[in-house]
């Protein structure tokens, strides 16, 4: 049995995967290394995609555009 493949459009380029760290330190935060800060990171920042329960990153191009909608609200 075949099956008819449909076509699936290219996705869209959103720049690199991101760690809490990345965003911490794209967002100019103070001490990206520490704890608190990575889990402010986790719980603010919108657009997150959990990879398991522990893991979670963010697209390059979503972070700035939220970033960018921050500055002109």
């Amino acid at each position: 049995m075949s099956v008819k493949k449909l076509p699936v459009p290219a996705p869209k380029d959103r720049g690199a995967i991101l760690t809490d760290f990345d965003v911490a330190r794209l967002l100019k935060l103070d001490n990206p290394e520490s704890t608190a800060t990575r889990r402010w990171v986790r719980e603010n920042v919108p657009h997150k995609k959990r990879v398991s329960y522990q893991i979670v990153r963010w697209f390059e191009r979503d972070v700035m555009e939220w970033l960018a909608a921050q500055d002109a609200a």
